[in-house]
């Protein structure tokens, strides 16, 4: 069973930018991040394996079609 790197991709970004809400939320209540930076690292994990899996790389201009790629095919 292989993972598609397209999913990949867009759940690690989804992961970075949820931890961004926990990074601050805990930095406001003078608390150490420990969940955000896990989800962090974990949402890092999934963006690096999307670049190494997908033969052709990725660029900024690639990014939005990919994303609604994604979201019809597995949401819609």
């Amino acid at each position: 069973m292989t993972i598609d790197p397209d999913l990949a991709l867009v759940v690690g970004l989804g992961l970075v930018l949820l931890s961004s809400l926990s990074i601050v939320a805990a930095w406001i209540d003078a608390r150490l991040p420990v969940t955000g930076g896990a989800i962090l690292l974990i949402g890092f994990l999934l963006m690096v394996v999307a670049l190494v899996l997908n033969p052709f790389g990725y660029s900024f201009g690639k990014l939005p079609d990919v994303i609604f790629t994604v979201l019809g095919r597995y949401v819609l």
